[in-house]
């Protein structure tokens, strides 16, 4: 299993994880293992479910970048002047 595949994974499992505690919430149900999250309060724990979406599609992204497209706009001949 290389980087890019367990980056991958934990930002699918973070959004993921994020995602099903959120939607249970709504419904007045509780994760078990994400039940302390809400000790802190409702707002803090929406925030930090919603936290966990964000970063868990961040990685994701991240880690499937290609850099070397990146590197060919900035560092490449194809955009220079004269």
């Amino acid at each position: 299993m290389t980087k890019r595949v367990r980056w991958t994974l934990l930002g699918f499992l973070l959004f993921l994880i994020g995602a099903v505690t959120l939607s249970i919430n709504l419904v007045g149900l509780k994760f078990s293992f994400m039940a302390w999250i809400d000790t802190f309060g409702q707002l803090p724990g929406f925030i930090f479910k919603v936290a966990l979406i964000v970063v868990g599609i961040v990685i994701a992204i991240v880690a499937n970048s290609n850099e070397d497209a990146y590197d060919e706009y900035f560092d490449g001949d194809k955009y220079k002047v004269g």
